[in-house]
């Protein structure tokens, strides 16, 4: 299945459960030789799923799917003034599970993703900076 993705690398995101069911957020990314944590306050809205970046008002909808400790995380917003749509599989174990991946397929196709677009990430357990 791999070989119909492209591979990029990512590092594991820390999802914090806050109070009143908000959302704490933290990705690792290298960028320009180096690693940097970036944090997202993530505020739950009255809708299920739903959540609002406080600092960008971007919004993110959580879709828990029918597979153990997946869920699917689909986010809307701007960025440097141009619109964005991703979603990105998520679940406790680094593995690839194909049933997941399975279900994470029909949903983008749901939603109009096009099918080019989407890859599986390749796993990394932490970043280290290309300057070191």
């Amino acid at each position: 299945m791999e070989s119909e993705y492209k591979m990029k690398q990512v590092f594991p995101v820390k999802i914090l459960a806050l109070e009143g069911e908000d959302l704490e957020v933290t990705i690792t990314i290298l960028y320009d030789g180096g690693c940097h944590d970036m944090k997202f306050q993530m505020k739950k809205t009255d809708e299920p799923g739903k959540y609002i970046d406080l600092s960008t008002k971007n919004v993110m909808n959580v879709e828990r799917l029918p597979v153990k400790d997946y869920a699917i995380f689909l986010c809307e917003g701007q960025h440097e003034g141009k619109l964005f749509r991703i979603a990105k599989l998520m679940g406790k174990n680094p593995e690839e599970n194909p049933e997941a991946l399975e279900q994470f397929k029909k949903f983008t196709q749901r939603k109009g993703f096009q099918q080019e677009s989407i890859y599986v990430p390749k796993q990394k357990d932490a970043c280290v900076s290309e300057n070191n």
